[in-house]
């Protein structure tokens, strides 16, 4: 099982605020996918992907569940993101930058990935799914995905 997150910074919303999106795979099936506005303003990139990685790992752990009642498959699942100050912050102990973030569902990410629940993978922004969740793009990358 395999989640793409990904986030646009504000350029959206004339507020400002940033839109998460994630497409979970299940043996290369897409089973899952969301977007949604961000509730704060992101002053960073790597926070407005930090906020959607920790939105993705939710879904991604609810699929996780089901599929675990369903079949006997207990493999961790994989979040790829695009943005490595991200992933470096979910791996992290503290991470400086996201003192400041201290509602507890903007550590999902972390708190699932220091238990060992998943994995974290950096992925190009060439290959991320869930680009087409969060900004326009182009005709011939809009179809590969």
């Amino acid at each position: 099982m395999v989640c793409y997150s990904d986030a646009s910074l504000g350029r959206t919303d004339i507020e400002g605020k940033s839109t998460s999106g994630c497409v979970i795979k299940l043996y290369g099936d897409t089973v899952a996918w969301k977007a949604e506005k961000q509730r704060n303003v992101a002053t960073s990139s790597m926070e407005s992907e930090y906020v959607a990685m920790s939105k993705g790992t939710k879904m991604l752990m609810r699929i996780k569940t089901i599929k675990e009642r369903l079949i006997n498959d207990n493999r961790k699942p994989l979040l790829k993101g695009d943005n490595k100050s991200a992933i470096c912050a979910a791996k992290a102990e503290m991470s400086k930058s996201l003192m400041h973030l201290t509602k507890l569902d903007f550590h999902f990410v972390r708190n699932v990935y220091k238990e060992g629940e998943i994995k974290l993978k950096w992925v190009s922004t060439k290959d991320q799914l869930a680009d087409m969740l969060t900004k326009g793009l182009g005709r011939d990358t809009f179809e590969k995905f």
